[in-house]
């Protein structure tokens, strides 16, 4: 009779993505899980790419104490930048005698004029953008939450010299211009990264072998969205100055002098010192736990937001971008807030027309199909550098064109022109954005590209014409304000510079009807998640069954254990000296005996008469109660066995539906592009819309 202990595991496995460790319950862990983890989660419910960029990083958690401290000291540096504007170099530009000049602060006002009134001439805060933003996007979009909170709760706008009083103009005036700047500042400091890994990733299969390669190639591509970006920033932020009554001083061509020598280095070896940080952290299991969570939360969050907002915030936002090169507030004397901003009114309208077209009609044309399957296998970086040649090359050749300069100042027809038609050629080349596409197949086109018919060129031509004639925009007439001398070059290179920042937000909603890539893989492992929760179900049946087996063995042993301290009384009684030399032969405890004991006791009792007669013994008042004691014993150890059987059984199945789903997590985390190893950068999860 085995009365032994159970040596079943009698606790179940601990699930390794609820695992809980003093490292996840310091206040840097959960910090770091709400930074990284938790905000990116509920981003994604409004944008896709607001939550690409704040999830991008995460390798720094691998060290939640240096995250969480780095996190609150960008952010604070930020606010107290925005707050006190203070800075160590400025970016002044033109004044008439000292040229394009970088001044200290005491002196900067003297030789420029006014300044310290937009991030983009604060030298140092351009560096610091730069290299945090190349580390991770999270703290580029840190730095300019905390820049932008400074900026309007502590410094505030500068004061306006204008000559109407209408609250609602003079707060257009003031406040726009600084709500574009933040965005152009998010362009520079958080968005370059994050654009350059995706379009180094969706690049040649060749390419991605080799992690060196990919990394040179994010480096190239980053440096070269942030030049782009230096050509497009001075016609931005220059309605900072403008529309309060200034005049803007900083230059096209000085600028983008300034981004060559400063911020494109910057960006490669902050790309590169990117790379060894996450070599470092790509085996610590804290950064894969929340890598992989952060990705399997991603495809259980879709997007709320529908595509026809989607349409309308992208042009929106797209038009605000281009307030710089438009021809707006002509009446100074006024805020006119419909003729001043008409302009403006038109652009908007029209590109939300094209982006509801491209998301909602032609996904639906067979034509339209066609040709996304073809260009899409094409690397993404190769369409977009296409797309913003041509509109360099158009902007040159429409300013080549005599008689499309106006006489009036501050209007830019010809730049205006080819911005429109280089994001047309965005939303022809990226049908799909280019966030999560497929890798490339084909570097040369695939076949000769086809003429457009008679009347689509003299469609194209008539647009290009209406657009560009000097009644409908204009080219400024005094190019010393932006351009230094209007040269062709340069204007085209601020058009055309334009074109990676605004085509990453036309290019960033998704279609309608996109086919999920890791649908297989989510299948997978919904399917391995049903089972374990089924092989969970039965390991509580079988510990329960155990528990009560345990509970009724214990019963049954404390009654033998009372009924045998009275028969250990009466045989001595009956059998005098015999019967105590019998009991000193077996153990004390009845639940130690074995059955070859009980056996030899029984046939004893049966087969030695009693000392003396005694009427009151009876050989089956010992007997009996002995028989009835092993069989009840017998049966509850019996029952623990085999309650422990099941529960062994059951702890193998749940351990095999457990690594099942392991294996199926693991591999929809590569898929979605979790794991560490998919992209030698930390590159965010992949997202699905």
């Amino acid at each position: 009779m085995s009365t032994g202990l159970p040596s079943a595991m009698r606790e179940s496995p601990t699930p390794h993505f609820t695992a809980s460790t003093p490292e996840r319950r310091a206040f840097s862990g959960r910090f770091v899980d709400l930074w990284w983890v938790t905000i990116p989660t509920k981003l994604r419910r409004y944008s896709i790419l607001l939550w690409t960029a704040w999830s991008d990083g995460i390798y720094l958690t691998a060290w939640p104490r240096v995250a969480t401290i780095l996190v609150l000291a960008v952010f604070l540096f930020g606010f107290i930048e925005g707050g006190t504007h203070w800075r160590y170099r400025t970016i002044v530009g033109t004044n008439g005698f000292a040229g394009n000049v970088l001044a200290p602060m005491a002196t900067a006002n003297d030789w420029g004029g006014p300044t310290g009134l937009v991030f983009a001439d604060n030298l140092l805060l351009l560096i610091i953008a730069v290299g945090l933003g190349s580390l991770s996007g999270n703290l580029g979009i840190t730095l300019v939450l905390g820049y932008a909170l400074g900026d309007i709760l502590w410094a505030g706008p500068a004061p306006a010299n204008l000559r109407f009083n209408d609250v609602f103009g003079v707060w257009i005036c003031r406040y726009i211009p600084l709500i574009v700047s933040y965005l152009l500042f998010f362009l520079l400091a958080s968005l370059p990264i994050v654009m350059a890994m995706e379009l180094a990733r969706s690049s040649h299969r060749r390419m991605n072998q080799s992690k060196a390669m990919t990394v040179g190639v994010t480096a190239i591509i980053e440096a070269a969205l942030i030049y782009c970006w230096g050509g497009m920033a001075p016609m931005v932020f220059r309605t900072v100055q403008l529309w309060a009554g200034g005049e803007p001083r900083i230059t096209v061509p000085f600028y983008m002098q300034i981004t060559a020598t400063w911020l494109v280095p910057i960006a490669i070896l902050a790309v590169l010192m990117r790379a060894l940080l996450f070599r470092l952290a790509a085996g610590k299991e804290s950064f894969l736990a929340r890598a992989q969570a952060l990705a399997l939360r991603s495809k259980q969050t879709m997007v709320r937001t529908p595509p026809w907002a989607q349409a309308i915030i992208a042009a929106g936002l797209i038009t605000l971008l281009m307030t710089g090169f438009l021809g707006l507030r002509k009446n100074w004397a006024e805020s006119a807030l419909f003729s001043n901003y008409l302009e403006g009114y038109v652009v908007f309208l029209g590109l939300a027309a094209a982006l509801l077209l491209r998301t909602y009609f032609l996904p639906r044309t067979k034509r339209w199909q066609r040709w996304t399957e073809q260009v899409e296998q094409y690397p993404a970086v190769l369409r977009l550098g296409a797309a913003t040649v041509a509109t360099y090359v158009l902007t040159v050749l429409l300013m080549a064109i005599p008689g499309l300069q106006s006489t009036r100042p501050n209007e830019f027809g010809p730049e205006v022109t080819s911005i429109l038609a280089g994001l047309g050629l965005i939303l022809l080349l990226l049908p799909h954005g280019w966030l999560a596409r497929p890798i490339g197949r084909r570097v040369m086109p695939w076949r000769r590209i086809p003429i457009p018919s008679g009347t689509t060129q003299a469609a194209l031509i008539a647009a290009i014409i209406l657009l560009a004639t000097r009644k409908a925009f204009g080219d400024c007439n005094d190019c010393s304000c932006c351009f230094t001398g209007c040269l062709p070059g340069v204007a085209a290179a601020a058009a055309a510079g334009g074109i990676p920042g605004l085509g990453s937000i036309a290019g960033s909603p998704p279609p309608i009807g996109q086919k999920d890539p890791c649908a297989t893989q989510e299948q997978g492992y919904k399917d391995a998640t049903k089972k374990e929760q089924q092989a969970q179900q039965n390991w509580n049946t079988a510990d329960q069954a155990l528990t009560q087996a345990l509970t009724n063995q214990q019963a049954a042993r404390t009654m033998a254990q009372q009924q045998w301290q009275i028969i250990e009384q009466l045989i001595p009684d009956a059998f005098g000296n015999v019967g105590e030399a019998e009991l000193a032969t077996l153990p004390a405890d009845i639940t130690q005996m074995t059955q070859d004991q009980f056996d030899r006791l029984i046939y004893w009792l049966q087969h030695t008469p009693p000392r003396t007669p005694n009427p009151n013994f009876a050989e089956n008042s010992i007997v009996d109660p002995l028989i009835g004691l092993n069989a009840d014993l017998g049966a509850a150890d019996n029952a623990v066995q085999q309650a422990t059987a099941n529960v062994d059984s059951a702890t193998a199945k749940l351990n095999d539906a457990r690594a099942d789903v392991a294996a199926a997590e693991k591999a929809l985390s590569d898929c979605l592009g979790a794991h560490p190893h998919v992209h030698p950068l930390g590159a965010p999860p992949r997202p699905k819309y």
